[in-house]
């Protein structure tokens, strides 16, 4: 198993842009984020380096139809892996067309077949998905009879979807407006009022969004295929939105593609020139990022990436790389690769602990979405992780996919803990499945609301009781002292487990051969330099049985970091005496 691997390219630390076209805007991600193959940025530059050669031609064709109203366009590179959607039947129907091009209007053999060939290409007309192909045919092929009559019936069609929605959205409208009418004469309170308004306005923006969504996912059904029906696409996109320009205010229209199930799947946000940056920036998160509820105070949530993390650095960065690579590829090992990797159902939140985490303002944690999809040598895991944070006087989603440690080049180590800590969080929850969802209602920032807190069972290591026995009582060894020691070993407190962890050495030492063989036995194949194992244990000289334990990856990181400064502080205290 692998998890996600990073192009060289995908730096979040660059300002990323998009290409400026006359209509609209445009960009492509690094690297595929869904489907089953792997395609980089590269491989789809020839769909880019089409639609820069035909913009001109396009503007000049259609430039008087342009309203103040943008479009952006982020699309996942998925859909240009394998073969694009193409409406063949009327590719082949367009092209017998083409051979019919005039007739004998007195001859009814002619007439008949005339009628025909027309009431064929107008049923074709009625689907939306296939306006692109037959607009493209008729402005082609101006001589034919069939064309005029054509185009102009295309238009009509498109401006009835158009002002369909109009219709829509100001019954919808007038349908919130005589609720809040309602909530004011039956004196409704203020808190009240607020929580139903807020609620009927998002239903009617999803409403909206959902008849948006149709219209342009179907008229661009076909429109990948090639550049030129692309541009089709949008002329008819803006011709749609001309007709809501009465009620809408003219803004920016966000729309990003990927592919699932050789299935192109659109998303569709009313948008700002900040939040399309977000969207750009934040690409691994293409098709969940647009669905974002809008905060219930009407802010514009503020997203970073781990790039925007910087704590203290650590004495020595890529020593500490090295153990969280250890601990990261420990856990990923242990992932299978030939079953399915289930989250709890429940809509859960996780309170982030350890010092150094709380130190950088993290609080809550959770995992959006967990997914397969093709890399560069197979199959790679994706998990798309969230962390609330809060940064001086405003707060923050901290969205970080995990990148395998082979990507972790332009990481630094505060970066390298945090996606260490949501692996191992990842692990308690899917492979030990050690944890619990206690009912604690939670409500973001964004004002997301999570049912549940998980919390890990950390420190415990799912002990037995048989772990809790000394050695004589596990072989069934009997003495008249029995009785005495069961007794004490229920009421000793101050017994605990003790995960197993990576404990830093003094500069310039390794682990032993011994410790080596240790962590051997736990999946361990190499020992990071300047560390050696501790091998888990009970405190209070008591034997476990190592068959039947369970690890918290949690524990095992925490216990980690928290030795580092121990080992800092005193080795700098050590090098201050010497000095003085």
């Amino acid at each position: 198993m692998k998890l996600l691997s990073k192009p060289s390219d995908l730096d979040y630390s660059k300002q990323k842009t998009y290409e400026e076209f006359r209509f609209f805007k445009l960009a492509l991600t690094e690297r595929n984020w869904s489907g089953k193959e792997y395609i980089t940025k590269e491989n789809c530059s020839w769909f880019m380096n089409q639609l820069k050669e035909l913009d001109d031609v396009f503007y000049k064709l259609f430039g008087n139809i342009l309203s103040t109203t943008r479009f952006t366009f982020l699309m996942d590179t998925s859909i240009f892996a394998g073969a694009l959607p193409e409406n063949n039947k009327l590719i082949e129907f367009l092209e017998e067309l083409d051979d019919f091009q005039e007739y004998d209007i007195e001859n009814p053999v002619e007439v008949k077949k005339a009628n025909k060939y027309l009431n064929k290409l107008k049923s074709y007309k009625n689907k939306i998905e296939n306006l692109t192909y037959i607009y493209r045919w008729a402005l082609n092929n101006e001589e034919h009879p069939f064309a005029s009559e054509i185009k102009e019936s295309i238009i009509k069609e498109v401006e009835k979807k158009g002002n369909l929605a109009k219709t829509l959205w100001d019954k919808d409208i007038k349908s919130v407006t005589l609720k809040r009418m309602k909530l004011i004469k039956q004196g409704a309170s203020q808190k009240d009022f607020a929580t139903k308004m807020n609620s009927e306005g998002a239903r009617l923006v999803t409403e909206c969004e959902k008849r948006d969504i149709h219209f342009v996912s179907q008229i661009l059904k076909y429109g990948l295929d090639e550049p030129s029906l692309f541009f089709y696409g949008i002329y008819f996109i803006v011709i749609y939105y001309k007709q809501l320009e009465g009620l809408m205010k003219p803004g920016i229209e966000f729309i990003s593609f990927e592919k699932k199930e050789n299935k192109i799947e659109v998303f569709l946000k009313d948008s700002t020139s900040y939040l399309d940056e977000q969207f750009l920036k934040h690409e691994t998160f293409i098709s969940t990022l647009p669905k974002a509820k809008r905060r219930a105070d009407g802010r514009v949530t503020k997203y970073e990436s781990l790039y925007d993390i910087n704590g203290t650095e650590f004495d020595n960065e890529e020593q500490i790389k090295g153990v969280l690579r250890t601990i990261s590829n420990w856990i990923i090992h242990r992932i299978p690769s030939d079953t399915t990797i289930k989250l709890p159902h429940k809509k859960w939140v996780h309170t982030v602990k350890g010092e150094l985490f709380t130190s950088l303002g993290l609080d809550k944690m959770y995992f959006e979405q967990v997914s397969f999809i093709g890399g560069p040598e197979g199959p790679e895991l994706l998990i798309k992780s969230h962390a609330f944070l809060t940064k001086g006087t405003y707060d923050v989603d901290l969205l970080f996919p995990l990148f395998d440690p082979e990507s972790w080049e332009n990481l630094n180590a505060i970066q390298c803990a945090i996606i260490t800590y949501a692996l191992c969080l990842f692990h308690d929850i899917t492979i030990e499945k050690n944890y619990d969802l206690v009912k604690n209602t939670f409500k973001s920032f964004m004002g997301e609301i999570f049912e549940y807190e998980l919390v890990t069972r950390e420190k415990s290591g799912s002990v037995s009781s048989l772990q809790f026995l000394n050695a004589s009582q596990k072989t069934g060894n009997k003495n008249n002292n029995n009785t005495n020691t069961i007794h004490e070993d229920t009421h000793k407190k101050t017994e605990h487990w003790v995960s197993f962890h990576f404990r830093r050495l003094k500069t310039g030492s390794n682990a032993s051969d011994k410790q080596k063989s240790v962590a051997a036995k736990y999946g361990i194949k190499e020992l990071p330099p300047g560390f050696t194992f501790v091998d888990s244990h009970v405190r209070g000289e008591r034997n476990i049985d190592k068959d039947n334990m369970h690890f918290s990856a949690l524990d095992i990181l925490n216990k980690t970091l928290g030795k580092l400064n121990r080992y800092y502080e005193e080795n700098h205290d050590k090098e201050q005496e010497t000095i003085n």
